[in-house]
């Protein structure tokens, strides 16, 4: 046996006799996992071609309710995007004291106007 940088080195001329190193995941994780891929239960509607971007900024204490305080999130097909409409179907909280309502979409959260259910804010 030898030594290389500190760290003991075998040299063999006969490979057959090193044993072979086999990986085994461990029976439990230690730490949290990830959960199974989330039933993807809708999709976005697309904005209308003609539709102008948005320019909401919202005000510091409604970004800090919206990610101080996470709602179960709702998978959909397609893109988050400012401007696409949600589903009837996907529940949107309100934002108390405020004109604001939200959603956690696709694990994103973002602001909703509810009377036309579309996306005005998203956060990145």
């Amino acid at each position: 046996m030898a030594q290389l940088s500190g760290r003991d080195l075998v040299v063999a001329e006969n490979l057959s006799a090193v044993p072979p190193v086999v990986y085994q995941a461990p029976a439990v994780t230690v730490g949290g996992a990830m959960p199974a891929t989330p039933a993807i239960t809708g999709t976005l509607v697309a904005p209308p071609v003609a539709a102008a971007p948005l320019a909401l900024v919202p005000p510091e204490p409604v970004n800090s309710y919206v990610v101080g305080h996470p709602v179960a999130p709702v998978y959909l097909n397609g893109e988050v995007v400012e401007g696409v409409g949600l589903p009837e179907d996907v529940a949107i909280a309100p934002v108390p004291g405020t004109d604001y309502d939200y959603a956690y979409v696709n694990s994103v959260p973002v602001l909703v106007e509810p009377s036309t259910r579309r996306v005005t804010y998203v956060y990145r």
